[in-house]
């Protein structure tokens, strides 16, 4: 089938234009703007397509310029709030329930879409890890230890 026949049959594909945004990619600067063709019953019409600069898909936050710095301060202060509630929650954490409730309740926040938001900075490496370094100094006995050392004391 020719190409411009394809573009002319109407899209039974029905979009939202309110739930519809577009994000340019990248470090260049586009004052281009998109519209959504709008089939109504009684006029046809096109509707202007909001621009953002960051959106969330599947629970992670990406910018214009394919940056995660968002996505990784949300979830690392939302493993902190959860980490607060078990401080809050338990007076008295062994090693045992620690390693349970931190791999069930933190960890997965931190962890998620990592495969794609890949932390290569080091201030967002630090940022992650910064929540297990104050974890780990609320176990009893374990305060005063160096982090390396909790780390090997927990494996």
């Amino acid at each position: 089938m020719p190409f411009h026949t394809v573009h002319k049959r109407p899209s039974l594909l029905k979009f939202h234009p309110d739930k519809c945004k577009y994000m340019t990619l990248g470090s260049s600067i586009s004052n281009h703007k998109l519209h959504l063709y709008r089939d109504t019953m009684d006029q046809n019409t096109t509707v202007e397509l909001q621009k953002v600069e960051e959106e969330k898909d599947l629970g992670i936050y990406i910018d214009s310029k394919l940056g995660f710095r968002h996505h990784i301060q949300t979830a690392v202060n939302k493993a902190n709030r959860i980490m607060g509630t078990i401080r809050r929650t338990y007076t008295y954490l062994d090693k045992n329930s620690f390693n349970l409730l931190y791999k069930a309740l933190v960890r997965p926040h931190l962890e998620y879409g990592a495969s794609i938001w890949n932390p290569h900075l080091g201030k967002d490496i630090n940022l992650i890890e910064n929540v297990q370094r104050r974890a780990t100094k609320q176990i009893p006995g374990m305060k005063n230890l160096s982090y390396e050392d909790r780390l090997k004391t927990l494996k």
